[in-house]
């Protein structure tokens, strides 16, 4: 009698332990991260619901215009601009009416002219309405501790705010953290609020079709340039009252450029090639630097960051896709139901996410999504070694003992082992 050949070794749930370490490496990977991010980014660009846009604000920037009209005689300035023309800048805010003057400009250096120096120091000082950068290492260099003792009234309340950008691994800033901040010190008094993930309005072309008045700064230099003479003749101390005093007594700059900014937070920045303050942000490839603490500024107004929720979360959420997939694996064999749930799950997971953003939440899809995929490939490759199998046993079974096409016929149709009989009408021809 011929020997049965031996069934295969049952592979039941043995992918299983390497399925969860693939799920595992993934979520601690920077894949993982990478397309969650990617989700944030598309959903930033399109979001399910238009934020409104806090009223109040304007930008004024250091564009290519600016850089053409004061690169030419009788001007002739070059980036960077001497630190006359930046307090030029805010003396022509100042008078056009602005009630806030928030200048992501950093004065981490002394100038060729200490006289200039000076001058930008008093001149900003003396306007109680600006707010200059800093970072967690310094200040304006003409701010020093010595120079805000000497004029303690008019530095007393917070007058400076952190500017550095600090982006993801993969160089976009995405989150901000308001303590401290150059958005939180727009508003006086400074606002609260740790921050998070920033709920965007769109890149620079975007905000100026919502209505946000977008303008160049060179209006503001030109206007004030001849003020800032007039000023500075009055007060040759440059002390912050003298300028004060002085400022006070110029008309105020009407129509026009000017009218766009009266009784407005404005934000003062540059975009212009050569300024370097383009940065990588989730609305556009470049965008400037400033578009960062603006959009922080208007979270803040509105109370809008977006909350993330733990990645430990997401990692719950894959355990249990994955454990729900099994108990219906084993509750329904075979790949059909499975592949039902995992991929329903998956159309319903990423649309949640995408419109949990509106709700001010961002829960990261990745890993559950992957530990569905990971998972139904799992049950896939159990129902073929069990479909395997089933044919090895047949096949051990009946192999020696049947004609080869009635072994396939029950290879195909395993239900039809089975005990008793089969009545049939059939025509018996016996013939020697």
């Amino acid at each position: 009698m011929a020997s049965t050949p031996p069934a295969p070794r049952s592979v039941r749930w043995r992918w299983l332990p390497p399925v969860v370490l693939l799920v595992a490496a993934f979520h601690f990977s920077p894949f993982g991260a990478a397309l969650d991010r990617a989700l944030f980014d598309a959903a930033s660009r399109r979001p399910l619901q238009t934020a409104t846009v806090p009223e109040g604000s304007a930008l004024v920037l250091v564009d290519q215009s600016t850089m053409d009209r004061l690169g030419r005689e009788p001007y002739a300035m070059r980036w960077p601009f001497p630190r006359a023309a930046f307090a030029a800048l805010i003396v022509g805010l100042e008078r056009a009416g602005a009630a806030r003057i928030v200048v992501d400009f950093t004065f981490f250096d002394h100038s060729e002219s200490a006289e200039q120096d000076l001058l930008l120091a008093g001149t900003a000082a003396a306007v109680p309405g600006v707010v200059l950068g800093r970072t967690a290492r310094q200040g304006p260099v003409f701010w020093d501790e010595a120079y805000q003792r000497e004029h303690a009234p008019f530095l007393a309340s917070t007058r400076t705010g952190d500017v550095e950008f600090k982006p993801d691994s993969d160089g976009i800033a995405r989150r901000y953290t308001a303590p401290g901040s150059l958005a939180a010190a727009a508003f006086d008094p400074p606002a609260g609020g740790a921050g998070g993930l920033l709920r965007w309005h769109g890149g620079l072309e975007r905000i100026k079709s919502r209505g946000v008045p977008v303008v160049p700064a060179a209006h503001f230099i030109e206007a004030g340039l001849p003020i800032l003479d007039r000023v500075s003749q009055r007060a040759p101390d440059f002390s912050p009252a003298a300028l004060a005093a002085a400022l006070a007594r110029e008309p105020t700059l009407t129509g026009g450029a000017f009218a766009l900014v009266r009784g407005r937070t404005v934000f003062v920045g540059a975009n212009a090639a050569g300024t370097f303050d383009l940065k990588p942000l989730p609305v556009g490839r470049l965008e400037p630097g400033l578009l960062l603490h603006w959009t922080a500024w208007t979270n803040l107004a509105a109370n809008a960051f977006i909350t993330p929720v733990g990645p430990g979360f997401a990692l719950a959420t894959a355990a249990v896709v994955m454990l729900v997939l099994l108990l219906i694996a084993t509750r329904w064999p075979g790949l059909t139901v499975p592949a039902v749930v995992a991929i329903g799950f998956i159309a319903v997971l990423l649309p949640g996410a995408y419109a949990g953003l509106a709700a001010g939440w961002f829960f990261p899809p990745a890993t559950p999504a992957v530990a569905a995929l990971f998972t139904l490939l799992g049950i896939a490759a159990e129902s073929f070694w069990a479909e395997r199998r089933r044919k090895a046993e047949i096949q051990a079974m009946f192999g020696a003992y049947v004609d080869p096409g009635v072994v396939a016929q029950l290879v195909r149709d395993p239900g039809s082992i089975r005990l008793g009989g089969e009545r049939r009408e059939a025509t018996v021809f016996f013939s020697d």
